[in-house]
């Protein structure tokens, strides 16, 4: 069952030739949408198969932490 916090779902090789990405789920513990992601994943998953509009809901994009740009004169 996915986890609490988020879980990703990876494409599958077709998946990524096709132009697939991780898609990040949060907060799934309903047995029904561990369902619905079972299905799609059967399906083809990312980059194959549509991401169910129920699953949007649980749906979130990732931000990329990067280090601040140093000021002029290094402080």
């Amino acid at each position: 069952m996915p986890g609490d916090k988020g879980d990703g779902v990876q494409p599958s090789a077709a998946g990524r030739a096709a132009g697939g990405r991780p898609v990040w789920l949060g907060l799934v513990n309903d047995p029904a949408a561990t369902e619905d992601i079972v299905d799609w994943v059967r399906a083809g998953g990312p980059g194959v198969a549509p991401l169910p509009d129920i699953l949007e809901l649980y749906a979130f994009s990732l931000v990329r932490r990067t280090s601040p740009e140093p000021s002029p004169g290094g402080r």
